[in-house]
């Protein structure tokens, strides 16, 4: 396979990473958006499923939004963050709710490591001794 056309295929996966966490996101923006005026305020601190889990998702939001930018750290916090997400839920929901948890949080990790592996392979194509080129 030619260097162009891995370069071809880590584009395709980061975009379709990016899209993927948005279209995922959609209804979170839409809470954020619409509803969070009226929600917010009544959230406490001591269940896991409503403060904390809030700030579990605004990260996932920022580390899409640092994906941009910085892939790696973006990728970083937005798998750190659906971990949280999926760990959260089930603390706050209960064993019954583990299917739903992990179809939440799902998209979001699969997105972090779509994102650091296409951060990976970028530097590995940027690099000649690691693919197994001599440097010249």
């Amino acid at each position: 396979m030619s260097e162009q056309t891995k370069r071809v295929i880590i584009r395709a996966v980061r975009w379709f990473a990016r899209l993927l966490a948005i279209l995922v996101s959609g209804p979170f923006f839409y809470f954020l958006i619409f509803r969070s005026g009226e929600v917010v305020p009544r959230l406490s601190w001591t269940a896991p499923n409503e403060i904390p889990l809030l700030i579990a998702w605004l990260a996932v939001v920022a580390g899409l939004l640092m994906s941009w930018r910085w892939e790696m750290i973006g990728g970083l916090v937005m798998a750190g963050a659906a971990i949280a997400i999926g760990i959260l839920g089930y603390l706050g929901c209960g064993a019954g709710e583990l299917p739903t948890c992990t179809l939440v949080a799902g998209p979001y990790l699969l997105t972090g490591l779509l994102l650091l592996s296409c951060c990976w392979g970028r530097r590995w194509l940027e690099c000649p001794e690691s693919n197994g080129e001599s440097a010249r």
